[in-house]
């Protein structure tokens, strides 16, 4: 018998004592573990040891291709994906365009940063620290430079003359180092300043008759006109000299061109006298090797000689020839250097493969041959209608839609602009 007030069972014994069994344990009180099927989902088992709960999942449409896209196309102005759950579309003109401009182009110390406006992407980066030298290396390549230029400026070297006004002697080498020497000849008027030589420039008798311009007629004097400010070839038959000295022939006479020029009135009290004009010395009347380094007005201290861009000679401090300065830049995708070199920085072209994970989607590995990508998808709560699209976004360069099957792409380029 059983006491449904206690839960008492007695089990009576003939010819024996009875047996009683507390069944108040077996009496449910809400915390017991109860497993049952949804959706998908069928339990079986009774929970125990010997026969435990199994939960099993089972396709109940017959069907397992009808969870994935079944189409991908773009449909007048949208893009549209179906799958078992219907059709979803994006508006085209919501995928912008591709002629995004490059909002940021910087070396950033040792690294190029690089980035494409409105791209969603984070700045691209490259690590320049191992294409160039270290400060130590060209530290390094500089003291070997130097080591060829023993005063260690650079534009001093005696270069090969570009005319016939210089020139170069010597083997260019430490026993015979490279010399200029004006060529004989080699001054012309082109290389003379006007009006910067002055009478103190120019050695006792070195202006010669050779260098003195040819007459038109034997017996000609050069003799100054006043009515044309010039020197004029005079004949000597036209000239009435009073002689005192007994001596024809040593008489001041007024000079033929702009060379001298003849001062005083031919009296006792005043005779003539001759003296070299201002700019009255040219390049004719110069001899070969007359004028010295030394006849040159200096410039100041440390000052060259050069022509500016229109040809005039001036002086300029030397230090503007003397920089061992180095610069470097970027045009493009190339990186410059001063010299000439050049190195082709490598820059991402929007070809990357970018794998995440979305919604039950889960990515592991790192994309690599010996560490692949792997997306695994896992049923999580028993319904065969959520295997729809769980993503669909612009990644990179392509149009990515994501769903339990995987991630399918069409390259923005293929959509027009």
């Amino acid at each position: 018998t059983l006491n449904a007030t206690n839960n008492i069972l007695t089990v009576g014994i003939e010819n024996g004592n009875d047996l009683t069994v507390d069944l108040s344990g077996l009496v449910a009180d809400g915390s017991e573990t109860i497993v049952t099927g949804g959706g998908i989902n069928v339990v079986t088992g009774s929970g125990t040891t010997l026969d435990p709960y199994v939960i099993t999942a089972t396709e109940v449409d017959g069907s397992i291709t009808n969870e994935v896209n079944t189409a991908f196309a773009v449909v007048g102005s949208d893009l549209s994906i179906t799958d078992s759950n219907g059709t979803l579309t994006v508006p085209l003109s919501s995928l912008g365009t591709d002629d995004q401009k490059i909002d940021k182009f910087a070396l950033n110390g040792t690294t190029l940063e690089l980035s494409a406006e409105n791209d969603g992407e984070a700045d691209k980066t490259i690590d320049l620290n191992t294409v160039f030298g270290t400060d130590t290396e060209l530290s390094d390549a500089i003291t070997a430079s130097e080591a060829l230029d023993l005063d260690k400026a650079i534009g001093n070297e005696v270069t090969d003359a570009t005319d016939a006004t210089l020139i170069r002697s010597g083997a260019g080498t430490t026993v015979s180092p490279y010399t200029l020497d004006v060529a004989t000849g080699g001054i012309t008027t082109t290389e003379i300043l006007d009006g910067t030589i002055a009478p103190d420039d120019i050695a006792d008798k070195a202006v010669t008759l050779t260098k003195l311009a040819d007459g038109t007629a034997d017996g000609q004097v050069m003799q100054w006109d006043d009515v044309t400010s010039s020197w004029t070839l005079v004949d000597l038959g036209s000239v009435t000299v009073t002689e005192n000295d007994g001596v024809i022939g040593n008489e001041v006479t007024n000079a033929t061109d702009g060379t001298l020029v003849r001062s005083g009135a031919g009296t006792t009290v005043s005779p003539y006298t001759l003296d070299v004009s201002a700019d009255g010395i040219t390049n004719a009347e110069l001899a070969d090797n007359a004028v010295r380094t030394e006849n040159i007005l200096s410039g100041g201290n440390d000052q060259v000689l050069v022509t500016d861009a229109t040809g005039t000679v001036e002086w300029v401090d030397k230090s503007i020839l003397n920089s061992d300065n180095q610069t470097l830049g970027i045009a493009g995708d190339q990186l410059t250097i001063s010299g000439g070199n050049t190195v082709t920085v490598p820059t991402a072209d929007g070809s990357e493969t970018i794998v995440t994970g979305g919604g039950i989607n889960v990515v592991t590995g790192s994309g690599t041959t010996l560490d692949p990508y792997v997306i695994t998808a896992t049923e999580v709560d028993g319904s065969i209608t959520n295997e729809v699209n769980t993503a669909f976004a612009v990644v990179g360069s392509d149009l990515s839609i994501t769903d339990s099957n995987g991630t399918l792409t069409v390259p923005l380029s293929s959509l027009g602009t």
